[in-house]
């Protein structure tokens, strides 16, 4: 097996969904909820590429006309924490062996604090190229996690069969939903580092 399948949010990079729950309701947003399921229509069109940034944000204002555009793209951002460097030095531990791809339920907004705050905290430029061979974002792919058309349109567009190549996510049902296409997965704890986890997982295969 020479290929990984990352999961983004809370394997890669820390979130705390609580903190932008939090941040809308202070802006007054009193019923504003957001889960790994998005059930909220314009959640979920944001992540598949269905509406636009502006759009998005032309929502939030609507809803909520005291506020700012950038008070609501703090808000959204506010889950998103950061990245353990030893996550990073494993990545690029591991790139140098495997073929790292990385398969994120995401939006345009978080996507360009990922990108800044890499620049910002690490250095490094282009992070999707550094870390990754390959990023595949749902906002660009139009599709998203568990449904099966973005598993299918990786490993077609990467030539690799689904035993080819180990699935790695902290929501279950994204796991479940690789392992009934027959990906081989980790289902990642999220009080356990990525580096620990895959030792966990690797040790546990071998035993």
């Amino acid at each position: 097996m020479k290929n990984i399948l990352f999961d983004l949010g809370n394997v890669i990079i820390d979130l705390d969904f609580d903190r932008t729950i939090s941040a809308f309701q202070k802006l007054g947003a009193t019923n504003f909820s957001i889960s790994l399921d998005l059930e909220k229509k314009v959640l979920l069109d944001y992540e598949t590429g269905k509406i636009s940034t502006q759009t998005f944000l032309n929502h939030w204002t609507n809803e909520l006309p005291k506020t700012s555009e950038s008070e609501i793209i703090e808000a959204w951002n506010a889950l998103l924490l950061g990245i353990q460097p030893d996550t990073i030095t494993l990545l690029k531990e591991l790139r140098k062996q495997y073929n790292l791809i990385a398969f994120s339920n995401t939006n345009a907004l978080h996507m360009t604090w990922v990108t800044a705050y890499f620049r910002k905290k690490y250095s490094i430029d282009n992070w999707q190229k550094t870390l990754f061979h390959n990023v595949y974002c749902s906002h660009e792919i139009n599709t998203r996690k568990p449904e099966s058309e973005g598993f299918e349109l990786i490993l077609r567009r990467e030539g690799i069969d689904k035993e080819d190549v180990l699935f790695i996510d902290d929501h279950l049902p994204n796991v479940l939903a690789a392992l009934k296409l027959g990906i081989p997965t980790i289902h990642k704890n999220i009080n356990l580092s990525l580096r620990k986890s895959l030792e966990t997982n690797i040790m546990h295969t071998q035993n």
